[in-house]
């Protein structure tokens, strides 16, 4: 009797995973194929120009995070369980139904890998959680009974992934054949089937809030974007839009310094191109497609479609395809969710070195003379060294003994240690931690960015911060890490590690 396969290392799985929805994307958006190259060949000259023995050459050229949308706690528990399989925990907590007029109505976290094997695959996923309470409420029964209607008629998890999860969970690990099982079961759960049928009466309803929003009469969750890195994100858009490429104007996140170290997160998407969608305000059409897909398919074929235009607004568009759905039972239409990101990450900043760069308003700040005046003021005072950024203990770095702290080795009884003695002394060298995380307002521009002309937005109406904090960790079962618990972690263990080379006794 052959004894069982060892489980593959979970850093493994999620390189498995991670392609998977590389290859997806693209059969799903072939522009997405298109979106990766400038940025790939804007990496391989920077790499060129500046090489950094930092970065992998084959870890740069993967996706670094992809994002999904779940509408509900079912669904949620689920992808909390696929992605702990992925070697890939809950951190940060992100409420999305607070951010005033970039309000949406999602609550948030960020999966990812904590341990050493982020360096090896750094992929992490943006999961958000429809937040029922941030939807206006004349449609919150209505919008309940097209939820429980699609977990009925479209599930989106197989028992065979399920029946792995399970395996999994008890096994502590899946061995390699059935990791690659394990793999195309989840791309498949967060693929987008496109032949499904919508009601249209809803969706208008809640397209005119958000497209986000829409997607829950679409499938859901699904895959809505993927992230490749930019090592210079300016240089990368350059050449997009040199592509033909439309990306969106402004780049989110801190002020990108020439003659400084970058911090936290940059990112920029292109512009949501529209994908069809099949619409029916006819209960006969949805019944007949939900009993047989097959039997309309005369219908679909012979749809029209109605593409967005240049600056329509949603009530408009809205308009248009009603009006055309009085003399067909069917249109195609052009929903806006899906879109191409870029990210650059700089260095994590501790609370202090966050509180410090959030006292600029930089990033919520609407007015254009004003924001260049807070930039301005940041460029000119932030600090703009690892070591002024370490000293003021604003940002998060780990250490690593030099040659020559190495070869200066004490024998003997172990002194106390004098960090800025070693950094000055070149004995020890400071690695700077990379942001792992999001920001809010960030995010939340790239989504409304992406919206439909004249979408209302839900405004600020959400529960507090707390209480949306407990519905999310209720729903997946586990409790939201702190990064900055895990970022001081780090910290500190590799400063036990520079110690114990060193033959030193940790700082008081």
């Amino acid at each position: 009797m052959s004894s069982p396969s060892a489980p593959l290392p979970a850093v493994e799985i999620r390189k498995l995973v991670a392609r998977g929805f590389s290859e997806m994307y693209g059969r799903e958006l072939p522009e997405y194929n298109r979106f990766i190259v400038p940025v790939k060949a804007s990496n391989l000259e920077q790499l060129e120009r500046r090489p950094d023995p930092h970065v992998s050459r084959e870890a740069l050229m993967e996706e670094k995070h992809g994002a999904i949308r779940v509408p509900g706690a079912h669904e949620m528990r689920i992808v909390t369980r696929i992605f702990a399989v992925m070697g890939m925990v809950p951190v940060e907590f992100y409420d999305m139904t607070i951010l005033g007029e970039k309000s949406l109505p999602m609550i948030a976290t960020a999966f990812r890998p904590t341990d050493r094997s982020v360096e090896e695959s750094a992929f992490r996923m943006f999961c958000s959680m429809l937040h029922i309470d941030s939807i206006p409420p004349q449609l919150r029964e209505e919008v309940l009974a097209e939820l429980e209607k699609n977990r009925r008629l479209y599930p989106k998890f197989s028992p065979e992934l399920l029946t792995m999860l399970d395996r999994a969970e008890h096994d502590g690990g899946l061995d390699a054949d059935d990791a690659r099982k394990f793999a195309a079961s989840v791309v498949d759960a967060l693929s987008m089937h496109k032949d499904k049928v919508v009601n249209f009466a809803l969706y208008a309803k809640l397209r005119r809030i958000s497209d986000p929003l829409a997607d829950i009469v679409l499938e859901s969750p699904v895959l809505n974007h993927l992230t490749p890195r930019a090592l210079d994100i300016e240089d990368a858009v350059d050449q997009l839009n040199a592509a033909g490429i439309p990306m969106q104007t402004v780049i989110q996140g801190p002020p990108i310094r020439e003659d400084g170290v970058q911090v936290q997160l940059n990112q920029i998407a292109r512009i949501a191109a529209g994908e069809d969608v099949f619409v029916t305000l006819d209960p006969a059409v949805l019944a007949a497609f939900e009993r047989d897909p097959a039997s309309i398919a005369r219908l679909k074929n012979d749809a029209p479609r109605l593409e967005l235009q240049k600056g329509e607004k949603v009530a408009d568009y809205m308009a248009r395809i009603e009006a055309a759905l009085a003399t067909h039972p069917i249109v195609i239409i052009q929903h806006k969710a899906r879109f191409g990101e870029i990210e650059a990450r700089g260095v994590a900043l501790t609370r202090e070195g966050e509180a410090s760069y959030n006292a600029y308003g930089i990033e919520s700040e609407a007015d254009p003379a004003a924001k260049k005046t807070k930039v301005e003021k940041f460029n000119q005072k932030y600090p703009k060294t690892d070591r002024q950024l370490h000293d003021a203990g604003w940002a998060y770095y780990t250490y690593q003994a030099t040659d020559s702290g190495r070869s200066r080795r004490e024998h003997g009884a172990a002194r106390r240690a004098d960090l800025n003695a070693l950094l000055d002394a070149g004995d020890v060298a400071l690695v700077p931690q990379t942001y792992h995380d999001f920001l809010p307002f960030s995010a939340a521009a790239i989504f409304r960015a992406n919206l439909t002309e004249g979408s209302q937005g839900i405004g600020g109406a959400g529960q507090d911060a707390s209480e949306n904090r407990w519905l999310l960790e209720k729903a997946m079962g586990k409790t939201i890490a702190d990064r900055h618990d895990l970022h001081r972690h780090d910290r500190e263990e590799s400063l036990r590690r520079v110690c114990a080379e060193l033959n030193l006794l940790p700082p008081d």
